[in-house]
């Protein structure tokens, strides 16, 4: 939450001379300062806050800008969005100029602020389950990138997260880093009020890796399901947040390690909120959070799920989905429409294989393979063994992307593959991402899909990837 009683001036100067004018409501708080707009659209100022107020020392001054140098010369890869130092501000107001994209929006804006009664009003009217998991898709690649590249963000919120909705594939953008350091180096204990972990709101502990998943897991369970895992009313004494709420103001709350997590067996939350988090809360990732937010999770933060584990099994979750006729999208384990209470009749679906060195074949395979003629099997003249790797749900302007068909590309950003759309009794695949890939339909045909292909009513269709000429994975679709 932005701290509206900050007195913020109507314009800085940065080191050169510059007069730079603030503009509207700022854009988000952290654990250390505040970013605010500009009149400039392009580019935004950070200010570093203490007790309510801007920082204007000359001894902090200094400090602050050699943090910021350290900083600017971090060698960060370009598919990690970070809006980074420009321009230090004029000595002795601490902070600085930020380059920002104007169409950025912050993820505060998906989480839903009241009763998880209403949700399904503001599901129908806005249909955000795909938006939100694409953005914790890409939030937690671009954690995973900075984690191996030996650097921990810090200091993660709702509002110093930003994703773009103009992408394909909803985008994320740090805008706060000037807590980013490198794992080795010794910085504060810096946390925003209900994300921080417990070693970390205690200072018996440095930001970690293990902190940032801690955050992050805080900040993935109000997307999902708009509740926090531990400010809540049914923790009996520990009902006032746990250890890091913004309520906590002695020692002895802040050291209150026993609290339970909403999802508790020992909790005593209401049935009807336990089956709504379990409706927005697949098993893996239920299992990812109570790896987390449990005793073990809190207490020893190695033991603690890792960001590339996060991404793997969000990954998973995104192609079980399913979208309404109503709008809205749901996941593949539920029978009904969450917002219209509609069944679920999956009419389309696709299998993912990989290709690899086992004698094992999947049965679906086999038979596909025994509907060809002798002379269009030779696609298949190469595979020693077949393993499915999932199965996808197909609806009308779905979209596969990279990261369902390689396990390593948290080193890529995302970018569409494969799409679907329905036209009459047809449906229609799509090389979106100008993949290199041949096809085979149950009727003979083959060649190379470099656009639209379209499937009548019951064919089916085997594609074959390649990259650098080399097979590595195989769908088939079910039309």
């Amino acid at each position: 939450m932005i701290d509206e009683s900050l007195n913020l001036p109507n314009k800085v100067e940065d080191i050169y001379g510059n007069v730079i004018y603030l503009d509207g409501e700022p854009l988000g708080q952290g654990g250390q300062g505040i970013v605010c707009r500009t009149k400039d659209k392009n580019i935004a100022l950070k200010f570093l806050v203490k007790n309510g107020s801007i920082i204007e020392d000359e001894q902090i001054y200094e400090s602050y800008k050699n943090r910021i140098n350290d900083i600017s010369i971090l060698k960060i890869d370009d598919d990690i969005n970070i809006c980074r130092p420009e321009i230090i501000l004029k000595k002795p107001t601490c902070g600085y100029v930020m380059k920002l994209l104007n169409e950025l929006t912050p993820v505060s804006n998906l989480i839903y602020s009241t009763s998880y009664g209403e949700y399904k009003d503001y599901l129908i009217s806005d249909g955000t389950l795909k938006k939100k998991l694409e953005v914790l898709i890409d939030l937690s690649r671009v954690l995973a990138r900075l984690h191996s590249k030996g650097m921990i963000y810090g200091d993660l919120s709702p509002n110093n997260v930003f994703y773009s909705k103009k992408d394909v594939f909803s985008k994320v953008w740090l805008i706060d880093c000037d807590n980013l350091h490198l794992y080795d180096e010794t910085v504060s204990t810096i946390f925003t009020p209900g994300y921080g972990a417990p070693e970390v709101v205690k200072k018996v502990s440095p930001n970690t890796q293990y902190s940032d998943s801690f955050s992050f897991s805080v900040l993935a369970f109000k997307i999902l399901t708009s509740q926090h895992p531990f400010i809540n009313d049914y923790n009996g004494e520990s009902s006032s947040g746990g250890w890091d709420a913004s309520t906590v103001s002695t020692e002895s709350d802040a050291d209150a390690n026993d609290v339970l997590w909403l999802c508790d067996s020992k909790t005593n939350a209401p049935e009807d909120l336990k089956d709504f988090i379990r409706h927005f809360v697949p098993a893996n990732l239920m299992k990812l959070f109570d790896a987390t937010f449990n005793d073990t999770g809190r207490k020893l933060p190695y033991t603690r799920p890792s960001m590339r584990t996060w991404f793997e099994n969000l990954c998973q979750v995104y192609t079980k989905i399913w979208k309404c006729s109503c709008g809205n999208f749901n996941f593949y384990t539920d029978k009904k429409c969450f917002s219209c209470d509609n069944s679920f009749k999956p009419e389309l679906y696709c299998s993912l294989f990989s290709v690899c060195g086992s004698s094992i074949h999947d049965e679906v395979v086999n038979k596909f393979k025994e509907s060809l003629d002798e002379d269009d099997r030779e696609l298949f003249k190469d595979d020693k063994g077949i393993f499915k790797d999932k199965d996808i749900v197909i609806y009308n302007g779905m979209t596969l992307y990279n990261f369902d068909f390689e396990n390593i590309c948290i080193y890529e950003t995302p970018h569409p593959y494969i799409s679907f759309s329905f036209f009459n009794d047809s449906l229609v695949v799509s090389n979106t991402g100008k993949v290199e890939c041949e096809y085979i339909t149950s009727s003979g045909e083959k060649g190379h899909l470099s656009d639209d292909k379209k499937l009548n009513k019951g064919e089916k269709m085997y594609l074959f990837f390649y990259k650098n000429k080399v097979k590595y994975k195989q769908l088939l679709i079910c039309a």
